[in-house]
């Protein structure tokens, strides 16, 4: 069994179930990348392959193009460019305290308050970690019910997910991501 990065138990990684969650894997990829000298330097492929040392180190370079894109996606450099439909309407009670406990296992500690409308109000330290939570936020919106997030004048809904983001009447506040 392989974990997110292709980690193995028996190569001293961790446990499989550690390797199944996202947030383990990463960091222990990560913490190996900083060991490797001159890794900021290197074209993704090679830096990647002194990590895993994967049978065929050449296999990750044809996935740096898409993966330079998901990152300025995921990581808020590039606003609004997450969205996400679901092929079932999200029904039911939004998880909130749960999503919120996730995201700040995710992206540390987080100032949060609960609003009328739409129901959590974060508080993102810059405007590109507000878009990294929102991007979190609309990939697991499934998962914990919500059927809203409002960043930087913009609003994603459920509903209409697969139209993405669209400019919102009632944006959230400057530096607040707001979820429902």
């Amino acid at each position: 069994m392989t974990g997110v990065f292709q980690q193995r138990p028996s190569e001293g990684w961790g446990r499989r179930s550690e390797l199944e969650n996202p947030v383990y894997a990463t960091s222990r990829f990560f913490g190996a990348l900083t060991r490797v000298p001159g890794y900021q330097r290197m074209p993704v492929y090679q830096a990647a392959q002194a990590v895993q040392h994967s049978a065929d180190g050449l296999a990750y370079q044809r996935y740096q193009p898409l993966a330079a894109h998901m990152t300025a996606a995921f990581t808020g450099q590039d606003p609004h460019a997450v969205w996400c439909w679901y092929p079932q309407t999200i029904t039911g009670t939004a998880r909130l305290d749960a999503a919120s406990s996730e995201l700040a296992q995710t992206f540390g500690p987080l100032a949060t308050r609960a609003t009328a409308d739409p129901g959590l109000s974060v508080q993102a330290d810059s405007v590109r970690q507000g878009w990294a939570m929102a991007a979190w936020l609309v990939s697991h919106a499934q998962q914990y019910r919500i059927a809203e997030v409002r960043c930087g004048g913009y609003r994603w809904t459920a509903a209409d997910g697969a139209r993405g983001w669209e400019r919102s009447d009632s944006p959230a506040p400057a530096g607040r991501v707001q979820l429902g």
